[in-house]
């Protein structure tokens, strides 16, 4: 069962501040609750403060969630997360860190892997697997 976030979560994108709950990012289109949003850069470095339900993202440089999550899912970016991830990570390339638990699986085709405990499946073809 997944946990209940009761408030939105406040994205920072390079600096720019927005609310929400269900993120999705491609390229330099994000868009958060339903709502687009549009950034021209070349490197996309995403900071959640708080709680997200999931978090698409199609690449970015970096994604840091100062909370827990139900779902992060990236094509290419390192993926940090202060809190609990009660669903799945899921990267095509770049490193996973969760210092809570993994309540599912994590999976990355090129990076490492770090979390406290991973309760399903751990996978990477090209770096390591580190669980505290």
């Amino acid at each position: 069962m997944f946990k209940s976030f009761k408030s939105m979560a406040q994205v920072i994108v390079n600096g720019s501040v927005i609310n929400g709950d269900n993120i999705e990012i491609s390229k330099n289109n994000i868009k958060v609750d339903g709502v687009d949003y549009s950034f021209e850069v070349d490197k996309l470095g995403i900071q959640i403060i708080g709680d997200v339900k999931s978090l698409n993202i199609k690449a970015c440089n970096t994604v840091k969630i100062e909370g827990s999550c139900e779902l992060v899912d990236t094509l290419s970016g390192d993926v940090t997360v202060d809190g609990n991830v009660n669903g799945n990570v899921n990267t095509k390339s770049g490193d996973v860190s969760v210092k809570g638990d993994v309540k599912q699986s994590v999976k990355t085709m090129s990076g490492d892997v770090e979390a406290t405990m991973i309760m399903g499946s751990t996978s990477t073809m090209s770096g390591d697997i580190d669980v505290r």
